[in-house]
């Protein structure tokens, strides 16, 4: 997408989560679009979204741009669990800047047994086979599957 690698890496902006009507906006966009999703199983109304990021209920919460371009979002979680959605198509770029960012402006939570791990951890589709990828060509490993169980009657 991008012809200098590095020249992007360096261009890449982290915009803290204020949050904004416009960046309300624009995470609202990005949730729309989103093609893989873990926890979001419902089309949520806008108020609805306004709502929960006006809750503020991460650790951190950024959204991701490169000169006037939106590339994504990610958020840090008090479970040490990160999450990111990226728009772009070049997410081989975009991905390693945020955990590098992550690693140098945030440490781990301390662990709490069955609560919290004591490094971070990434959930990702199973069907976003471009992200389980990358995740493992940074150095992370599998720790465990998850599975959703349908409410039984």
């Amino acid at each position: 997408m991008y012809s200098n690698k590095k020249n992007i890496r360096e261009k890449i902006v982290f915009e803290e989560v204020a949050p904004t009507d416009e960046q309300i906006e624009i995470l609202y966009s990005m949730l729309k679009d989103r093609e893989h999703s873990i926890s979001l199983k419902k089309n949520i109304s806008y108020n609805e979204h306004r709502k929960f990021v006006n809750s503020m209920p991460y650790r951190a919460w950024y959204i991701v741009k490169y000169l006037d371009s939106l590339l994504g979002s990610f958020y840090l979680s008090k479970t040490n669990t990160i999450g990111i959605n990226i728009r772009t198509g070049d997410k081989m770029n975009v991905i390693p800047s945020i955990i590098t960012y992550i690693n140098s402006k945030y440490e781990p939570l301390p662990e709490i047994p069955s609560v919290r791990a004591c490094n971070y951890t990434i959930n990702i589709s199973p069907f976003d086979k471009e992200l389980i990828q990358i995740i493992e060509s940074l150095g992370g490993d599998k720790v465990q599957l998850t599975y959703s169980i349908p409410k039984l009657m």
